[in-house]
Parts: C-alpha cells; sequence; structure tokens
C-alpha cells in the first residue's frame, strides 16, 4: 500500500482545498478544488516538505498531511496512487457521464453484505435538480465488472485518468 513516505522529489501531489485551506490558515478561493503541489526538497531535520506558490507561503512540511488528503499522486506523468485501472469499456461508460460528473466527483465501488454483489456510487455529481448529489449506479455481479478498484476505497476521477474541467 502506497503511504506518503513514498513520495519522490518531483512527485506531483493532488491535496482537496479543505486540506490546503487547514494547513494554510488561508481563505482558499474553492475548497473543493484539487490543487497541485510538488513535493519539492527534503529539510536539515529529514523532513519532506511540498510546495506550491499559489497557496501563499507555498511550502508544507508533509507530516502535515494525511493519506485522506491526497487525492492523487502523480511521478512523471503516471498514476502511482491510488493504483487503480479501469477497462476501456468502463472508462467509456464513466466518460459518458461527464455531463453531470464535477472536478470533486469521487467514486466507490461498494461491496453487498454477502459479497456476491457490487455497484458503484458517485459521490457529488450536479443533476438537473441539485447541484450536489450522491448517484449509486446499477447493481452488477462481484468481480465482474470494476475489477481494478478496490471495495469501499474512494478515488478522485483525475486517479481514474478521468479528468473533469472546473465549473
Amino acid at each position: 500500500m502506497f503511504k506518503l513516505k513514498d513520495l519522490k522529489t518531483g512527485d506531483k501531489v493532488f491535496v482537496q482545498g479543505s486540506a490546503a485551506m487547514r494547513i494554510t490558515d488561508k481563505e482558499i478561493p474553492d475548497p473543493d478544488k484539487t490543487y497541485v503541489l510538488f513535493l519539492a526538497m527534503e529539510g536539515n531535520d529529514g523532513d519532506m516538505y511540498l510546495m506550491n506558490a499559489t497557496l501563499g507561503a507555498g511550502v508544507f512540511p508533509i507530516k502535515f498531511f494525511t493519506m485522506s488528503d491526497i487525492g492523487s499522486v502523480h511521478r512523471n506523468g503516471e498514476i502511482i496512487f491510488p493504483k487503480a485501472e479501469l477497462t476501456a469499456e468502463e472508462r467509456a461508460f464513466l466518460l459518458s457521464l461527464k455531463p453531470i460528473l464535477k472536478p470533486s466527483t469521487r467514486l466507490i465501488k461498494f461491496q453487498s453484505l454477502g459479497g456476491l454483489n457490487e455497484h458503484i456510487a458517485l459521490i457529488d455529481v450536479k443533476t438537473i435538480l441539485k447541484e450536489r448529489e450522491n448517484v449509486h449506479l446499477p447493481t452488477f455481479k462481484a468481480n465482474s465488472m470494476y475489477r481494478g478498484l478496490a471495495a469501499n476505497e474512494e478515488y478522485t476521477l483525475d486517479s481514474l485518468g478521468i479528468f473533469v474541467e472546473g465549473e
């Protein structure tokens, strides 16, 4: 399993806005936006630091982050966390939902109590009636679809290679 200590200099770390706001004590214009930080240096104290000039001071000790603050990590243009793989059909289906997807939309694969069935839930989508809503997609037989996703684990769209423009 990926841990923050596995980061290497130059990694792009996508951090949710609320985490950036908590760490910087500054009002971030859009807390639902994902902010990109770069693992930039190792300090004299042996700690590693993330930096991004657009967030004010721009240098944040990695110890102030938890894995739940991290949306995804990219190294040399490749997603290394969370490692999720979709088939071409699964990716095409999710791309067909782009009209309701937002940059802050997250995806979770749920497993039924008996483990026989699974379904995908999209968290924080826009619908005709509401700006923020959760959508549960139809149930499917366990291990028949979305095999590259772990059950009960939350994935950002960018970690799945589905990029949605900001609003």
